[in-house]
């Protein structure tokens, strides 16, 4: 929701839009890190769906669960999804 409205819950501002704006921008342009992926704070910048515009995606997991959010800030749309779990090789 804050994406979507510029670092603000309701009223309340909780990033400032700069702030934002920088989580949205790759950091790492000029910083060798092995492979060719825009990476902003916490976020992949990889365009996973290039015609939808701009997009960031984080995923993750701990042990048997996980998870992927993605924004696409053009469309002011957010999703978290792919939610599993998973059981471990032998056990």
């Amino acid at each position: 929701m804050m994406v979507f409205n510029d670092g603000k819950l309701g009223r309340q501002r909780i990033l400032r839009a700069k702030t934002l704006a920088e989580m949205l921008s790759p950091q790492n342009q000029r910083r060798a890190v092995g492979f060719r992926c825009p990476l902003g704070p916490g976020l992949w910048l990889l365009p996973i769906l290039d015609y939808a515009g701009k997009n960031a995606w984080h995923q993750g997991g701990e042990g048997m669960w996980n998870s992927v959010m993605l924004i696409l800030p053009e469309h002011k749309l957010g999703v978290v999804g792919c939610l599993s779990n998973r059981r471990r090789a032998g056990g």
